[in-house]
């Protein structure tokens, strides 16, 4: 099973992404990779390993962020009649948007990202937006601010899937407004030369992938998606596609006043897309829709934590798993970030609109097992990396947790996944490994402190308040 490059680790407890190992041993190579995986022990294993008490499971995809908005957690809640809905705070994340040089937006992603490995997720798609200067004007570098978000994922020393967005239009057929500036692309050859300068070639133990991310379909029109796809598809046609759709009444309002259809609808009569795509939120999609997204095999990012603090609405999830849709989840805003946090509003707000407590569950699994496997196929589908289970060929993301946590006393393999699930994130792991590296021990991410105090210098500055 090992070549004397190899590291080896023992697990009490191994979740395997459909099935438990107790124990388990898993083979690591020196790029970070997964090449053997046993529940056999013998003496040889039982000597080279490094043990850990507890339980492992691999390390979950996150779908969808927007890092910078962390910045604007606790700033942007409704008082009276400000920032009453979704619109409002766009409003308030334009703002935030125009007030954030670079180096800014490298300390709030890196805090972001270590934040994301101590709740769980291993991996991240993040759809970013903020091309160009504050003033609007290119930066000598178009891939600037790209830059410092590769940079803040290397500090963090989380896998990443760099989605640049494309952002052509404010709405349907309308120009880009005044204060979505730093959106801008200029034109679709000059995104994909962004998309080009980043390196879309990649080896499967890289941390990095690039992908791409038209923003909405209210955001390009039909000849620039075409355009992009024909692009893509000439330079790295196996590259992720995310897009926003459907997220909100007023867009769905828009597609049929100023194109005779829904989101949706536009989509599919127009694009083949396929299983490299993640249509995010999804919220607001009829059932013809979601049956049309399942059947092309694509995959829906549900951000439920954001989804619920904007008020957007709640995804049909029954009704799409009845179709055999695949899902993942994302952290979207950041408002708050966990794994369990993630996977319980999801669940829980499936149950209260039911009004039923078995929306996931069958004789076999329980609703933490079905939920967690779920997002982590969905989740490795999305960011095109080779994670979301523990197997050869996949990298080794790991999460190991502390069986005597108050959380997970008494629990064993058929309940360990509920635990985490009701704990809402309370019970985080005591050590994440992403690409055969501890990048968390004992609850602590190795450049924690520093990565804190740079946050930190930035907030003060963004919300100074008079004394």
């Amino acid at each position: 099973m090992s070549r004397s490059s190899n590291k080896t680790y023992r697990f009490s407890h191994l979740y395997r992404g459909d099935d438990w190992l107790s124990p388990g041993y898993v083979d690591v190579d020196a790029n970070g990779m997964i090449v053997g995986v046993t529940g056999v022990p013998t003496s040889e294993l039982e000597r080279r390993s490094e043990r850990f008490d507890g339980f492992a499971v691999p390390g979950m995809p996150n779908v969808h962020s927007h890092a910078y908005l962390r910045a604007l957690a606790g700033f942007a809640e409704p008082i009276g009649t400000r920032n009453r809905d979704f619109w409002a705070w766009r409003d308030r994340m334009y703002e935030l948007a125009l007030g954030l040089e670079p180096p800014d937006i490298e300390a709030i992603t890196a805090q972001v990202f270590v934040e994301m490995t101590k709740a769980g997720f291993t991996s991240v798609g993040e759809f970013h937006y903020l091309h160009r200067a504050p003033d609007g004007r290119p930066y000598a570098d178009p891939a600037e601010v790209s830059r410092r978000v590769i940079a803040a994922a290397d500090a963090a020393g989380i896998g990443l899937t760099l989605l640049p967005a494309l952002y052509m239009h404010g709405g349907v057929d309308a120009p880009l407004g005044e204060r979505q500036r730093r959106f801008a692309s200029g034109s679709v050859d000059e995104y994909l030369a962004l998309l080009g300068s980043l390196g879309m070639k990649r080896e499967p133990h890289e941390l990095l992938r690039v992908g791409a991310a038209p923003h909405s379909v209210r955001a390009v029109t039909e000849r620039e998606l075409r355009d992009l796809i024909d692009g893509l598809d000439r330079a790295a046609p196996a590259a992720p596609i995310h897009m926003h759709l459907a997220e909100q009444r007023g867009e769905v309002e828009e597609s049929l006043d100023r194109r005779g259809e829904r989101p949706g609808e536009w989509l599919a009569h127009r694009f083949a897309f396929s299983s490299r795509w993640t249509l995010v939120h999804a919220t607001h999609c009829d059932q013809n829709e979601l049956a049309e997204i399942a059947r092309r095999e694509a995959t829906v990012g549900l951000c439920s934590v954001t989804e619920a603090n904007l008020g957007d609405g709640l995804f049909a999830l029954p009704a799409y798993e009845a179709e055999r849709g695949r899902w993942g989840v994302g952290t979207d805003s950041n408002t708050a970030i966990g794994v369990a946090l993630e996977l319980g509003v999801l669940e829980y707000g499936q149950r209260s609109a039911r009004q039923r407590r078995d929306v996931h569950s069958d004789d076999g699994r329980s609703a933490g097992s079905l939920l967690f496997a779920s997002a982590l196929r969905g989740g490795a589908a999305s960011l095109g990396q080779p994670v979301g289970s523990v197997e050869p060929g996949k990298r080794a993301d790991l999460l190991v947790f502390d069986p005597n946590a108050p959380a997970f006393v008494g629990h064993d393999i058929d309940t360990f996944l509920d635990a985490w699930l009701v704990s809402g994130g309370a019970a985080a792991p005591s050590q994440v490994m992403v690409g055969g590296r501890w990048v968390v021990r004992d609850r602590r991410h190795l450049r924690e402190d520093e990565v804190a105090r740079r946050f930190a210098v930035v907030m003060s500055r963004l919300h100074r308040r008079d004394a």
